[in-house]
């Protein structure tokens, strides 16, 4: 494997991506993107877009990595978020996407959009969607 994509948005189940992801990148010695994506509505632009260390749910993601010894690459886009996590994947030629999926059912996820669903639809690399566990465990 030559690298993994994990998107993050700071949500449980981006957590639970996030784990399971460094988890099989330390198990590999496979070199990790991280990426956090700023939906194109609430684009507030600052530092952060060319530091993305100064975003916070990069950070907490970068931290995570690094506490288990995998050294992250770090990226903040700005846009479509199902269309910006494809295109990176893409871009950096990813063997694998790592993206964590609210579960809020065929009902809601239909009314609402879901970026997860909406991922596996744009992307051309493998994605694996990961579920939070609390949700999983309710239903």
């Amino acid at each position: 494997m030559k690298r993994i994509l994990i998107t993050s948005d700071g949500s449980p189940s981006s957590a639970e991506a996030l784990a399971l992801g460094l988890e099989l990148a330390q198990e590999q010695a496979t070199p990790v993107t991280l990426v956090h994506v700023i939906p194109k509505n609430d684009l507030q632009r600052g530092p952060a877009f060319e530091h993305p260390e100064q975003d916070e749910v990069l950070r907490e993601a970068a931290a995570a990595a690094r506490k288990i010894g995998v050294e992250p690459e770090l990226k903040l886009l700005s846009g479509d978020v199902a269309d910006e996590i494809a295109w990176l994947a893409e871009h950096i030629e990813a063997d694998l996407v790592f993206i964590g999926s609210r579960g809020l059912g065929k009902l809601q996820g239909t009314l609402l959009g879901s970026v997860s669903r909406a991922v596996l639809a744009k992307c051309t690399r493998p994605v694996v969607v990961v579920r939070d566990s609390q949700v999983a465990a309710a239903v």
